[in-house]
This record gives structure tokens, C-alpha cells and sequence, in this order.
């Protein structure tokens, strides 16, 4: 990919040089041709947003065979924007270290109610164990023969 050349130029030529329809690559990558072709001609801001234009980029270069970084970091060039330091490989592994990252925030509370619920188990259980019998009389014989004589 030569440098003189602008993103739009390129992912022209690629299209091209496929034989590929301004009408079949946005069947293909769900993009609008009018967007397409604001894209070949350089015309970033025909996108609602920059993250489009970019995600954009990345479609096209996909589906026409290219070095998606590579056009990116071309893009960032031709529009003077700097270069993102992290590769899309780093960005993945971000990606998965939050989500991981997500899992366990959730797991710890769920592990505190599970203790807090066994603590109050084991709380409850203990006090019906030594706290359970001295609430009902006791019954024993003496006690018996005492009511029995007394109501006579």
C-alpha cells in the first residue's frame, strides 16, 4: 500500500481491481453506498461518528482482502489523527480481562450472602440448641405424683 496514496484511493482500487460494485460491497458489508463512496473519496464526515468511519475502514478491508491495521494506521496518517499505541490483539485481551474482571466483582458479593446466610443458619441453630429446651417445662415423675395428689 503506497503512502502517496489517500485510504479512499485504496480501498477504490482494491474494489475495483476485484470487479466489485459500489452496490455489491455495501450488500456485502451492510454499509450504505453513499457512505461507500464518501469513504473512496475521502470524505470522513458523511459517517454519524469517527468510531463508524473507522469500523467502516475495518469492514471494507476485510471484505476486500486488505491489511485492516495497516489502512488504519494509514488513515490515522492522512488525517493527522496519532496512531492508538494498543494493536487489535491487545484490545481483545482488554476486552476479556474486563469481562473477567465483571465475573468476579459479581461473584463477591454472591459468596458474602452465602456466608452471611450460613452465619444466621448457624446462628439460629445454636440458639434452638441451647436456648430451645429450658422454654418448654420440664416433665418428670415427681412433678407427676405432685399434681395428681393435689387435685384430689
Amino acid at each position: 500500500m503506497s503512502t502517496a496514496q489517500s485510504p479512499g484511493t485504496v480501498l477504490r482500487e482494491a474494489r475495483e481491481a476485484q470487479g466489485l460494485s459500489i452496490r455489491t460491497l455495501a450488500a456485502v458489508t451492510k454499509i450504505s453506498p453513499k457512505v461507500l463512496e464518501a469513504l473512496e473519496n475521502d470524505q470522513y464526515d458523511a459517517a454519524p461518528a469517527e468510531v463508524f468511519v473507522r469500523g467502516f475502514i475495518r469492514g471494507c478491508a476485510r471484505e476486500l482482502r486488505l491489511d485492516a491495521d495497516e489502512l488504519m494506521a494509514h488513515y490515522f496518517e492522512y488525517t493527522g489523527q496519532a496512531v492508538p499505541m494498543s494493536s487489535v490483539e491487545e484490545s481483545e485481551d482488554q476486552d476479556h480481562q474486563s469481562v473477567a474482571a465483571l465475573f468476579e466483582a459479581n461473584r463477591l458479593p454472591r459468596t458474602s450472602y452465602v456466608v452471611a446466610v450460613l452465619a444466621i443458619l448457624l446462628g439460629l441453630g445454636l440458639s434452638i440448641l441451647i436456648f430451645g429446651d429450658s422454654s418448654t417445662p420440664e416433665y418428670t415423675e415427681s412433678h407427676a405424683e405432685e399434681s395428681t395428689t393435689t387435685n384430689f
